[in-house]
């Protein structure tokens, strides 16, 4: 049976820091400056995982387009090869606002790689500043949507909610990005509550720091009905301060009709 394979990583900017205190004191600087050879390090650190792994699809938060005041280069570009040539990525804060066109931030994006072209669309939430939501439809009619929900509770509860208004009708869902969920898996009652998801990161499945996890903020939210083949986090695997996910799916070969 032909498998899918999904990598979804916070690459922070790709700046280097692994989540520890220490680091966000002693590399601050490097969200406003950071030179090539360090980002270069990292797409590179990035570069060998995705070699490894081989994922037919790369879910990335977090990525700097392009700024030369800010010496960064195009990121998600740089990942590129004959192998991911098809790719996409857009300003997070939405088209429209004041974020998106402020010189530090207009060029902080998400986005995303794959071995083959696929069908997408962008929505944006209604609250919170940090707007983008992907959906990219998969084999066997699967809807994956990715975002970077919000910082603070209230408005992660309001994003939760439009996500779940705009799933409904959709029968295979995946669901996956950066929760931020400080208060564990409680807050994602407004998604799970129809009985058809479910989390699939286990209990000592943590992603955040990456330098020592507490918290479960890079998820996968799954229909039931998905054959799950193989989900892990990627503990040894220190590219950012967020640890690498990787979800594997069977997909069912087509049927021909003669």
């Amino acid at each position: 049976m032909k498998r899918f394979k999904i990598l979804l990583l916070n690459t922070g900017y790709c700046v280097g820091v692994n989540g520890s205190r220490s680091q966000y004191v002693r590399y601050c600087y490097r969200y406003l400056f950071c030179s090539r050879r360090i980002q270069r390090q990292v797409i590179h650190d990035i570069d060998s995982l995705i070699a490894k792994e081989n994922p037919d699809l790369c879910c990335f938060i977090e990525l700097h387009k392009e700024s030369n005041i800010l010496r960064r280069f195009n990121q998600l570009q740089a990942l590129l090869d004959k192998e991911y040539r098809f790719y996409h990525m857009a300003n997070k804060y939405g088209e429209r606002g004041i974020l998106s066109r402020a010189p530090v931030f207009r060029q902080n994006t998400n986005g995303f790689m794959a071995k083959k072209e696929l069908f997408f669309r962008r929505h944006y939430f209604r609250s919170g500043r940090k707007k983008l939501l992907y959906e990219i439809i998969l084999e066997n009619d699967i809807h994956l949507f990715m975002a970077h929900f919000s910082l603070k509770k209230e408005v992660r509860e309001r994003q939760f909610v439009q996500l779940k208004n705009l799933i409904q009708g959709k029968k295979r869902i995946i669901i996956c990005g950066d929760f931020n969920i400080f208060h564990g898996y409680e807050e994602l009652k407004p998604l799970l509550e129809t009985g058809n998801l479910e989390v699939m990161n286990s209990s000592d499945q943590k992603t955040f720091p990456s330098c020592h996890p507490k918290r479960y903020f890079d998820l996968f939210i799954c229909s039931k009905d998905i054959k799950i083949t193989n989900f892990k986090v990627l503990r040894h695997i220190c590219v950012s301060d967020h640890l690498p996910v990787i979800m594997e799916f069977a997909v069912r070969k087509r049927v021909k009709h003669y």
